[in-house]
């Protein structure tokens, strides 16, 4: 598929998020969908979907120490800065978070039902509880706050 430049997405929230994956995944089957990095649409929603569930389930991996500490004390300076430099395109996640990165060739369709399971738990009502593996305990809005700005960053 073609390449394109990136495009600016605001998401306000959880539906709006599912809303734009369904159109996604709409545009996928027409096949008029392109993507302006290196990942593909189930890619990106497998990676998505990994981080929402484990900020459900809990997090099996933490961050090294210097991720970590950064992580909290930028957190507490301005928490949008912290969001903003983990987004940034060519983020490279430490070894020790491997577990959020997507299958190198996930089946077709397979990384959007993925994320659409994820987020119909927390259309349910199912919080992001779980202490994030680098900035630690995250309100449920700034855990909410932060899967709606990911998807604009991948």
């Amino acid at each position: 598929m073609p390449r394109i430049p990136s495009r600016t997405l605001t998401l306000q929230s959880i539906e709006e998020l599912h809303d734009e994956i369904v159109r996604l995944d709409e545009a996928r089957t027409r096949q008029c969908l392109s993507h302006s990095g290196t990942w593909s649409l189930d890619q990106c929603c497998q990676h998505l979907a990994r981080w929402i569930e484990f900020s459900i389930d809990g997090f099996a991996f933490k961050y090294p120490w210097p991720f970590r500490l950064l992580g909290r004390i930028v957190r507490f300076v301005l928490w949008q800065c912290l969001v903003t430099l983990a987004m940034r395109p060519g983020f490279v996640n430490p070894r020790a978070a491997r577990a959020v990165e997507p299958d190198a060739k996930p089946n077709e369709g397979e990384g959007v039902a993925d994320l659409l399971r994820q987020l119909a738990r927390l259309e349910n009502g199912t919080r992001m509880e779980q202490p994030s593996p680098v900035e630690g305990p995250l309100s449920q809005t700034s855990g909410a706050t932060f899967i709606c700005v990911m998807p604009s960053c991948i």
